[in-house]
């Protein structure tokens, strides 16, 4: 008498994956980000690998859930990117999830146009500090060199691409110097100031000589 019990038939079910941070639309920046996905399967899933725009590797395969990898923006161009996860299971089945887009912004905005420069009119006591940036900003400005962007005084209009503060008073033959730092809607901060200078001219010397009788 001889008999056989049958073997389970192949897994060939491939494991359910998806990216749960970030969502799709995001922001990236910086050098610490959390990708995280989530994944199953009917037998059980061995590992989750991330990539960047489809071929690109990022960190290594995470083989325990929550399926993690911290990524370093930082050395990706910025500009349009997308992540995906891809999840195997024991049986070298594959599945790959829904790309999603982020935007990786590691670049500090673009200033420029800073005003007043040069010298102004004899008798200006009042003007408005002034420049414009490349993106969204909030900037803040300082009278002291290498002031830290927290310590510095916020520009009254700001938070889009120009930005402005009323000046008052000002004197006759005095030179004014303001340093800007700008931190965009990223996070990204200048680490340099940007100098706005003028002055205000000073009254023209008295060559007139007394009336006498």
């Amino acid at each position: 008498i001889s008999f056989s019990v049958a073997s389970p038939a192949p897994d060939t079910t491939a494991p359910v994956v998806s990216i749960t941070s970030p969502v799709t639309g995001s922001i990236a920046t910086g050098s610490a980000i959390s990708l995280i996905a989530s994944a199953s399967d009917a037998v059980g899933v061995i590992g989750v690998q991330f990539k960047l725009d489809t071929n690109t590797v990022i960190g290594t395969e995470d083989t325990s859930a929550p399926y993690s990898v911290v990524w370093n923006s930082t050395t990706i161009a910025d500009g349009l990117h997308t992540i995906i996860a891809i999840a195997r299971d024991a049986a070298g089945n594959r599945a790959t999830s829904t790309a999603i887009s982020v935007t990786i912004d590691n670049t500090t905005p673009l200033r420029s146009a800073g005003a007043p420069t040069g010298v102004l009119p004899v008798g200006t006591t009042g003007t408005t500090l002034s420049l414009s940036t490349n993106e969204g900003a909030v900037c803040r400005y300082s009278t002291v060199a290498a002031s830290s962007y927290a310590m510095m005084t916020a520009f009254s209009t700001t938070g889009a691409t120009a930005h402005g503060a009323a000046l008052t008073g000002l004197s006759n033959g005095t030179t004014r110097t303001y340093y800007v730092k700008c931190r965009d809607t990223a996070g990204n901060i200048h680490t340099d100031d940007y100098v706005i200078s003028f002055s205000v001219a000073s009254p023209a010397p008295d060559t007139t000589a007394p009336v006498v009788s």
